[in-house]
């Protein structure tokens, strides 16, 4: 489990999270909580990089989707 976010990580974590689809952010959010298991208190940076690096992929696969299922909301 992650440990408490400060406010500075929780508003990394929203603004990474803010363009991914809402559909995907459940599952972001259980990605950074991995990533963050054994750092328990990361910094500003460590946190920060952290969120991006897992981020990526996400709005990646996104991108590379059928522009029908965007219209259609799958």
């Amino acid at each position: 489990m992650m440990g408490r976010l400060s406010d500075e990580n929780l508003n990394t974590l929203r603004a990474a999270a803010a363009p991914l689809d809402p559909r995907d952010r459940g599952r972001y959010l259980e990605c950074v909580a991995e990533a963050m298991r054994d750092r328990p208190n990361p910094d500003g940076g460590e946190f920060y990089r952290v969120c991006r690096a897992i981020a990526s992929p996400f709005r990646l696969a996104r991108s590379d989707a059928d522009p029908a299922d965007v219209v259609d909301g799958r």
